[in-house]
């Protein structure tokens, strides 16, 4: 019995030991020399497509700090070859660069490991990071990576929507100390500036994980930004102090520490605040040390309290008083920052006050005074003698000083400085002066003398203008009343000048068009507005041929001179006409010259019967240019005469105009030629006639052929020349008429029909006669010899004699059209009279064959090119054979359908629709992308053809007899789809234990597996529930016995996901037969849970149940082997901060850590965790020290899967069984399961 407790207990503790490093539990602050499952989402229910072309990433946060060594995926099946299989690593808050990236050169379905070990990437615990998953190739080449269909996964998130990927990840942990987990801290946060103060810093070092380092010997230093650090104390504990004495001023120091060279990043701070106030060093203040003596002025008075340091008091609470020894001191105000403040207010007689301070009631040594000063002078008020004196003289100003309560300050007295501005400048740029002194262009600063507070001066202004001239007196607050408004008059005029230029006449002898503008000016170039007595006289001051008129003289309005009407007199043109203007006692002043216009005049053309000449406008005494020449029928002009006799001609070049003046014109008759035009007689001369006067005729010409008939005025002979009678009147032209013989032309045809002779007068084109006909032949002309080499042209040939002409015959040539019933156009041809034609090139027709040329439309009499011959134009008609083609049927997974022939141009018949599983047809479609549809009713065959079916999937009903339960709704699902568990029915004193595929219910139905190919009934499975007693204790259902002897167990079933309940917290009695209602003697694991609670491994819950079905968590494994064996304690006990003492398996767990057999993480135990079959699977076959090797024969366990050696080791040894072929590695192990995988290998 002692030798199997100890095999039992060596068993179990290498067992819980595999576990705590399969799932993580934890480990001690010394550094990991091997990796451990850090994260892991296992929970699938489809998968998405992964490859170059569409990467996919999970973000997740590690639990430790450390190296990565490898990440597993889970892929559902890869298609084509995508390549390697690439990983790669971010910090999520960097996606710029990858931390590591590695390449699986070639992988399958199931779990899938990729190993980073050889660049081992550090990532850091509580940080997320993003994995990115894609192929070397894209296209169709890929595959499904599994993903959950909710968010499975809490401490990351994928590409996708509320759903995470299948992963896995394996950390080597980092123990090594951590100056980024490491922490400084600092015992007080605030002391006295005073030199003296002080306070203890703690440095707590940390490994990477976060645990305290409890060891000593690291080269820790701490310093200060302010105040003096002492030596640091290890404490050889992993904790190092050192003291902080504060500084003298105030202030905040920043506290950091290294450790081994390197900044640990947190850091610590300290505020050094002022001491209690201090009588020697606080102070007191006075905003103003100098007040008016007038009982109102008032100043503030500050006592700011400062430590022995001199440091500033920052808080309030003081009992502050102020007194002055003068004045009156109002209510002290305190700011709560060691300020305290209060308004003094003047007294209303001079003298000095002593202010001074208590704090606390003790008095502050500081002190400060304030002046008590008699008023000063407030006002100057300035007066003038005139407000409108003349430009130019002294007007006295009178300036008074006054006090503030308005008298005159008799106490004034002395030369002061006086400020004057506001006074504006002459035209002429003086200003005027003060006292004699001048004025300049801003302001002036003049020393006047006062006596009494009086003072007067003489100011001369230069400006007719308004001015307000203000007066600032040195040690006077000069107020509104200190200046004075005055507008000076112009004086006499001393000078005028032109202001409104002169502009010349529009016109000769006009008045000028801008009458001149004369202005008056005194002796500072102000106008002298006041002048309305001077007089002006206008002369012509220029020697120039001209004279003046209008009114010469004119007086001064407000200095203004006006002219209204003054004008010139002149014939030639006059440059720089200028005007002068002369007034008593002022300079003669004269006008700008301008020029006046010259006298125009007219010349008229008398042309005397010539055409008509315009007359001539131009200035006096200018010439003038030849006027267009007119014309006159019959004469040639001969000039410009000044007389009507024309006895002197005008010179146009040296003559100039200098009255209104007539020409006349001059002509001379002229000569004309008569000429002679004989068509074609002899030769006539010309002769000369005089314009009006009878031509002398000819001798008449000859001609052979004909006999002359006289001259004609035109060629056509229609008008005829009178010698008797006309006159010459231009160059004439006269025309012979003739009148010509006549002969006969005769015509030989040659075979042809016959041609009468006909008559033909000499020199003219005979008419050509009407051909002649020949059968087959056409005419081609006619020919003046038998040999038929010389044409007769009778357009152009004459006839001079009796004349005999010959008929030529070329035979003729017909075309031959094709007409090609559709096909491609045949050009026409042409073929000679009783000669063959020649075939032309066939033509071609979409869809036919050619079958040969036809003499009708109907193609029923066929050309023979080879026997007959053209004898007219003729049409032949082309003859088709249509094609045939081949349809080809592409079923698309269906079964075949065998070709077809179809016509071109007519329409295909539809074959029998093919048929395939789980699928109804629904068309034949023209592409292999299926996107155009053939249309057997209307398309026509043109060609060759692929069709391609198109199938619609089917969509089946999966019904559930519940077999007396509650009623389940029936499902529609697609053909070949896997349909999703419905929740479980229920049935009164039944356990539900599965769907099956027929009512025999002997195979199960698989929903991860199994996928639906027809419509399909589903059959519930029922359990029996055994009765129960009310005492509480172990009963035995009466129509069933407990065997003597355990059987080898069957195979174990799928997993029905229901709620895990709580592990009860103390063991049921043993005994030889435990009865547990939900557990049958029909259950397949009904022995091997005897035999373990036998043994009281594992016990059953109060209310009579095992639950074989629910997940065996963390707690339940600590309860079953604290109740198996005597544990030793190895260490001392620890806290889980989820495992209180109030927690039901409290004992039983501290137990198991006092052992050093199951560790927590990050000071948590995670009772509540459930451990998966494949876990389950490495922990047996490590505690049972078997190699793990072998080959698994389960469906759902591919070599990849990175727990295939540890299943098929146990398959090898019998332990590991499965259901169906399946083990089902991801799901979480049950409370059956676990039983009958320890009932195996305890038993094997």
């Amino acid at each position: 019995m002692n030798n199997q407790k100890q095999f039992q207990l060596s068993v179990v503790l290498l067992l819980v030991v595999t576990i705590s490093i399969v799932l993580s539990f934890g480990g001690s602050a010394k550094a990991a020399t091997s990796d451990v499952l850090d994260q892991e989402q296992t929970s699938y229910s489809g998968n998405v497509w992964v490859n170059s072309d569409y990467p996919r990433y999970q973000t997740f946060t590690p639990f430790y700090s450390g190296q990565l060594s490898k990440i597993d995926i889970c892929i559902f099946d890869s298609m084509s070859s995508p390549g390697a299989l690439k990983v790669s690593i971010y910090n999520e808050e960097d996606l710029s660069t990858p931390l590591g990236s590695v390449q699986l050169a070639s992988f399958g379905s199931g779990w899938t490991s990729v190993d980073f070990s050889s660049i081992l990437p550090y990532l850091m615990r509580e940080t997320m990071y993003r994995m990115v998953v894609s192929t070397e190739y894209g296209g169709g080449a890929g595959f499904g990576w599994f993903t959950s269909h909710n968010d499975a996964y809490s401490r990351g998130y994928s590409a996708g929507i509320e759903s995470d990927f299948t992963f896995k990840t394996y950390m080597i942990p980092d123990y090594a100390l951590s100056p980024t987990e490491s922490q400084v801290t600092i015992n007080n946060t605030s002391l006295v500036a005073n030199g003296t103060s002080q306070t203890t810093v703690t440095i707590q070092l940390k490994d990477a994980q976060g645990n305290n380092i409890t060891t000593g010997g690291e080269a820790v230093t701490i310093a200060s930004s302010v105040g003096t650090v002492s030596a640091v104390t290890d404490h050889n504990n992993g904790t190092y102090t050192a003291t902080l004495t504060a500084p003298t001023t105030i202030g905040t120091g920043s506290i950091s520490a290294s450790v081994g060279g390197s900044a640990i990043p947190t850091t610590a701070s300290v505020q050094f605040v002022s001491g209690p106030p201090s009588l020697a060093k606080s102070t007191v203040t006075v905003n103003d040390s100098s007040l008016l003596a007038d009982g109102t002025s008032q100043t503030t008075v500050t006592v700011k309290l400062k430590d022995a340091q001199g440091n500033d008091v920052t808080t309030g609470g003081a009992t502050v008083s102020i007194s002055s020894t003068l004045g009156i001191i109002g209510t002290v105000t305190t700011h709560n920052n060691g300020t305290y403040t209060a308004t003094l207010t003047a007294p209303s007689t001079v003298g000095t006050s002593i202010l001074s301070a208590t704090v606390n009631g003790n008095a502050i040594a500081a002190t400060t005074s304030v002046q008590f000063i008699p008023k000063p002078a407030q006002t100057v008020v300035a007066s003038v003698a005139s407000n409108t004196p003349t430009v130019g003289s002294n007007n006295m100003i009178t300036l008074s000083v006054k006090n503030a309560l308005g008298d005159i300050d008799t106490t004034f007295n002395g030369i002061k400085n006086v400020t004057i501005l506001g006074y504006n400048q002459a035209p002429n740029g003086s200003f005027g002066n003060v006292n004699g002194e001048p004025l300049t262009s801003s302001s002036q600063v003049v020393a006047i003398g006062f006596t009494n507070g009086i003072a007067t001066a003489n100011l001369k202004l230069n400006a007719a203008m308004t001015q307000s001239i203000e007066f600032s007196v040195l040690g006077v607050n000069t107020a509104s009343s200190n200046s004075v408004t005055i507008t000076p008059v112009a004086g006499s005029a001393a000078s005028m000048k032109v202001t409104t230029a002169l502009k010349a006449p529009t016109m000769n002898g006009g008045l000028f068009s801008q009458q001149p503008v004369v202005t008056l000016y005194d002796a500072y170039e102000n106008v002298s507005v006041n002048d309305y007595t001077k007089i002006i006289t206008v002369a012509k001051k220029d020697a120039g041929a001209w004279t003046l008129t209008g009114t010469l003289t004119a007086k001064a309005n407000a200095g203004i001179v006006s002219f209204s009407d003054l004008g010139s007199v002149n014939s030639p043109n006059v440059s720089g006409a200028q005007l002068s203007f002369d007034a008593t006692g002022l300079g003669q002043i004269t006008s700008s010259g301008v020029t006046l216009l010259p006298k125009q005049l007219t010349v008229s053309f008398d042309a005397t019967g010539g055409s008509p000449v315009g007359d001539l406008t131009i200035s006096y005494d200018e010439k003038i240019n030849a006027p267009t020449t007119p014309t006159k029928t019959g004469y040639t002009f001969a000039g410009w005469y000044k007389d009507a006799t024309l006895t002197s001609e005008w010179d146009f070049a040296a003559e100039s105009v200098t009255e209104d003046t007539t020409l006349y014109g001059k002509w001379d008759a002229n000569s004309y030629t008569m000429t002679f035009h004989t068509n074609g007689g002899t030769a006539v001369a010309p002769t000369l006639a005089t314009y009006g006067e009878k031509a002398t005729a000819p001798t008449a010409p000859t001609k052979t052929g004909y006999t002359f008939a006289g001259w004609y005025k035109d060629a056509t002979l229609t008008s005829e020349w009178d010698f008797a009678a006309e006159t010459v009147t231009e160059d004439t032209t006269l025309y012979g008429k003739w009148d010509a013989n006549s002969y006969t032309m005769t015509f030989h045809t040659n075979g042809g029909t016959a041609v009468a002779p006909t008559l033909a007068t000499y020199g003219e084109k005979a008419t050509a006669p009407t051909a002649p006909t020949k059968t087959g032949y056409t005419f081609a002309s006619w020919y003046k010899d038998a040999t038929l080499t010389n044409k007769w042209d009778f357009a152009t040939e004459t006839v001079t004699e009796d004349t005999t002409l010959y008929g030529k015959w070329d035979a003729n040539s017909y075309t031959m059209t094709f007409h090609t019933n559709g096909g491609t156009a045949v050009a026409p041809i042409l073929a000679t009279y009783g000669e063959k034609a020649t075939a032309p090139t066939a033509p071609t027709k979409t869809g036919y064959t050619f079958a040969g040329w036809y003499k009708d439309a109907t193609l029923t009499s066929e050309w023979d090119f080879a026997a007959e011959t053209v004898t007219e134009d003729t049409t032949l008609y082309g003859k088709w054979d249509a094609n045939s083609y081949t349809m080809t049927f592409h079923t698309n997974g269906g079964t075949a359908i065998a070709p077809t022939s179809a016509t071109y141009g007519e329409k295909a018949t539809a074959p029998t629709a093919p048929t395939k599983t789980g699928y109804t047809f629904a068309s034949w479609y023209k592409d292999a992308t299926l996107t155009n549809k053939w249309d057997f009713a209307t398309e026509t065959v043109t060609e060759d053809t692929t069709l391609y079916g198109k199938w619609a999937i089917n969509s089946y009903t999966v019904t559930f007899n519940t077999n007396g339960g509650t009623t389940v709704a029936p499902v529609t699902i697609t053909y070949d789809k896997k349909i999703t568990k419905p929740a479980a029915p229920t049935k009164v004193g039944h356990t539900f234990a599965g769907w099956y595929k027929s009512d025999t219910l002997t195979t199960q139905w698989d929903f991860l597996i199994d996928v639906v190919t027809k419509d399909t009934a589903l059959y519930a499975k029922w359990f029996v529930n055994s009765s129960s007693g009310s005492d509480g204790q172990s009963f035995t259902p009466t129509t069933r016995s407990v065997p003597e002897n355990p059987k080898t167990p069957s195979k174990e079933p799928s997993n029905p996901v229901e709620t895990p309940h709580t592990e009860p917290s103390k063991p049921e009695t043993e005994a030889q037969d435990i009865i547990f209602s939900d557990v049958p003697k029909t259950h397949w694991a009904w022995e091997m849970i005897q035999d373990m609670t036998r043994k009281g491994i594992i016990t059953g819950y109060p209310d009579k149940t095992f639950r074989p079905n629910d997940y065996i968590k963390r707690q339940h494994i600590a309860i079953m082997f604290a109740r198996a064996f005597e544990l030793e304690a190895i260490r001392e006990t620890v806290s889980f901060k989820d495992v209180l003492p109030s927690h039901p398996y409290y004992e039983a767990i501290t137990k198991l850590y006092q052992a050093g057999i199951v560790d927590g993480s990050n000071g948590e135990f995670h009772p509540d965790a459930f451990l998966t079959r494949a876990q389950m699977a490495k922990v047996l076959v490590e505690a049972l020290q078997l190699t793990p090797n072998g080959i698994s024969h389960f469906k759902d366990v591919p070599p990849t899967h990175w727990s295939y050696n540890y299943i098929a080791t146990l398959q090898q040894e019998g332990i590991a069984l499965g259901d169906d072929g399946y083990f089902k590695p991801n799901d979480p192990l049950t409370r059956a399961q676990f039983v009958a995988l320890m009932y195996r290998a305890m038993n094997r």
